[in-house]
């Protein structure tokens, strides 16, 4: 059995060291992960539609200063989780929100399903004009 080459079973792939060797790298010195393709949505409105929406979607109290970033979930009736997201305080009415590359257009529904049909709130898919690291 030790005598297999590994690299096309489910044993350690050939990539295992380069990635143990980034990951201590990450984790013990310095290092930039490029996030550009995280979903990024800009949510506003006139008066608190947006704090409102947010809140009744998300798990954490958004009613945070401006500049502040919360990390919560976007919940079903259930309490299960629809979305995993980044949401930042820009202004008093306006959002900033990130979420994983693959949750893009179930967050953008999720969204828009529970957004009132007011012409004051605004949701725009920014993914498009900002890079992202980390």
């Amino acid at each position: 059995l030790l005598s297999l080459d590994q690299s096309k079973t489910f044993y350690k792939p050939d990539w295992f060291d380069i990635v143990g060797s980034e990951v201590k790298c990450c984790k013990e010195a310095v290092c930039v992960i490029d996030m550009s393709s995280f979903t990024k949505f800009e949510l506003s409105s006139t008066n608190d539609q947006a704090l409102d929406l947010l809140q009744h979607l998300c798990a954490n109290d958004l009613d945070v200063p401006v500049g502040h970033i919360v990390h919560t979930g976007m919940l079903n009736e259930r309490g299960g989780y629809e979305n995993d997201c980044s949401v930042v305080r820009v202004s008093k009415n306006s959002f900033f929100i990130v979420s994983p590359t693959d949750q893009q257009v179930h967050c953008w529904a999720w969204i828009k399903k529970h957004m009132p049909n007011d012409p004051h709130l605004h949701l725009e898919d920014v993914s498009w004009k900002y890079t992202g690291e980390n």
